[in-house]
C-alpha cells in the first residue's frame, strides 16, 4: 500500500486582496496477492484538486444580523469566507491472473466533484455556513451505471466556551 496525499501541493495566499488558491495532485495504490487463485489485485487512483477562496473582512449583512456595531479592540470581525473546489479523481482496479497471463480491469470510476461554501461568523461564538456539493461518478466498465449526488444545506455552529 502506498499513498502520496498530496504528492504535489501548492497553497497561495495573496496578502493584498485576501484571495487564496490551491492545487493538489494525489496518488495512491494498493496491491494484494491471492495464493488460492494465483492472482494480483491492483487498485490505483490519482486525483487533481483546484480550489480558490476569498475572504471579505468586516462584512455586514444587509438585513441587520451582523451582530454588534461596536467592535472591541482585538475582537474578530464579521468575516465572510467564500470557497470553491473542483476535483477530478480516477480509480481503477485491475486483476492480474499470473498463470493465464491475463490483465483484466474489474472496476473503476471517474469522479468529478464540485464543492462551494460560504462561511459567515456573526460573532466569536456563532458561525453560519452555506454549502453545496455535487459529485458525478462515471464507471470505467459497463457493469455499473453513472450516478450523481448533490447535497446542499446550512450548518450552524455555536461555541459555548472558548
Amino acid at each position: 500500500s502506498e499513498q502520496f496525499s498530496p504528492l504535489i501541493g501548492i497553497d497561495v495566499n495573496f496578502k493584498n486582496n485576501k484571495l487564496t488558491t490551491r492545487f493538489e495532485y494525489k496518488r495512491d495504490r494498493n496491491i494484494s496477492l491471492s495464493f488460492t487463485d494465483i492472482q494480483i489485485s491492483e487498485i490505483k487512483g490519482q486525483e487533481y484538486v483546484i480550489g480558490a477562496g476569498y475572504r471579505f473582512r468586516d462584512f455586514r449583512l444587509p438585513f441587520g444580523l451582523s451582530g454588534a456595531s461596536k467592535k472591541k479592540k482585538g475582537a474578530t470581525g464579521n468575516d465572510l469566507n467564500l470557497t470553491g473546489d473542483f476535483s477530478l479523481r480516477k480509480n481503477s482496479t485491475i486483476v492480474r491472473r499470473l498463470q493465464q497471463n491475463i490483465d483484466q480491469p474489474t472496476a473503476g470510476l471517474t469522479i468529478l466533484s464540485f464543492k462551494l461554501s460560504a462561511d459567515y461568523s456573526l460573532n466569536e461564538r456563532f458561525n453560519v455556513k452555506l454549502f453545496f456539493d455535487k459529485t458525478i461518478n462515471t464507471p470505467l466498465i459497463s457493469t455499473s451505471f453513472p450516478t450523481a449526488n448533490t447535497s446542499a444545506g446550512v450548518s450552524v455552529r455555536f461555541t459555548l466556551a472558548q
